[in-house]
């Protein structure tokens, strides 16, 4: 069974990577149990493109369930990835980080004339209340660090924040946001709001 990685809320000292929700909400309180339509926006500019996006919703699963896939690889993925060019796992900087480990990614794209493009992420997992065996609320916050192949420079940033809430009767709320900035590309903000529900139902 896959099942969206959950996570973290940063320590004081690790930068926040991601902006702050336009909505944050509790998706169980609200009843959706469906993926709410994205909040999104973007620019396109004469050299680069950005874009945001961000949704959420209700699942019938135990945060505790959600928390223990953190480490699956192929939820930590993209809309457009070819392969995963590797993983490296860092020291945990707390007793309520779960992992720190860094991602390599690989992708084509038509931008680029179809070669390959190499870019590698941080996620940080962290429990933002309770316990990392009862959590209340957790976080992942993730963002392209520096790295890659010449080509990785297309993007040339992303950023992840994820939240889960703990519900009742076995339930969590999921919210996520995802922001990027790349070489102009029309269409970006379509893009993010495509990756976002990608993510949400990734069960």
């Amino acid at each position: 069974m896959r099942i969206l990685l959950s996570l973290v809320a940063a320590l004081s000292f690790h930068a926040a990577w991601a902006a702050d929700f336009e909505a944050n909400k509790d998706h169980c309180k609200a009843g959706e149990f469906h993926p709410v339509n994205p909040l999104s926006g973007g620019n396109w500019g004469l050299l680069d493109s950005s874009a945001w996006a961000e949704t959420g919703e209700c699942f019938n699963f135990p945060i505790e369930t959600i928390l223990r896939a953190a480490g699956d690889l192929n939820v930590m993925t993209f809309r457009g990835v070819t392969r995963l060019d590797g993983t490296a796992a860092k020291p945990v900087h707390s007793v309520n980080e779960l992992f720190d480990r860094v991602i390599t990614y690989n992708a084509r794209h038509r931008h680029i004339f179809c070669m390959s493009a190499q870019w590698p992420v941080e996620w940080i997992a962290t429990v933002a209340d309770g316990t990392q065996t009862l959590p209340n609320r957790a976080r992942i916050e993730a963002r392209r660090i520096r790295g890659g192949d010449s080509n990785g420079a297309f993007v040339k940033k992303m950023s992840i924040l994820i939240e889960y809430l703990r519900g009742t009767a076995g339930q969590v709320s999921v919210h996520m946001r995802y922001e990027v900035e790349a070489r102009r590309i029309a269409g970006l903000p379509g893009s993010a709001s495509l990756s976002v529900q990608d993510f949400i139902p990734n069960v």
